[in-house]
């Protein structure tokens, strides 16, 4: 049986286990395998980290930076790149 990558980018560590223990509670099957990923400063590099695996889904939260002020994009830059709009 095939296993759906997602990919959960966040960065406040509380928001990530809350979705963690989201996903195994409600994921009685084991059909998700859920990816974690914190941004990281320079875009373009986590930009690339994300297109080098191939995931059936990616969620993002919209205010990436909320936490690490060095972060210099959020999540809505992300996905805009993730689907090639400039």
């Amino acid at each position: 049986m095939k296993k759906y990558k997602i990919l959960f980018v966040d960065e406040v560590a509380e928001d990530i286990r809350r979705f963690q223990r989201y996903v195994e509670k409600n994921d009685s099957d084991k059909d998700f395998e859920l990816i974690v990923m914190t941004p990281e400063n320079t875009f373009k590099e986590f930009l690339n980290k994300i297109k080098d695996e191939k995931f059936d889904a990616i969620i993002t939260d919209h205010k990436l930076h909320e936490e690490n002020a060095n972060i210099s994009f959020d999540g809505l830059d992300l996905v805009k790149a993730i689907l090639g709009e400039k």
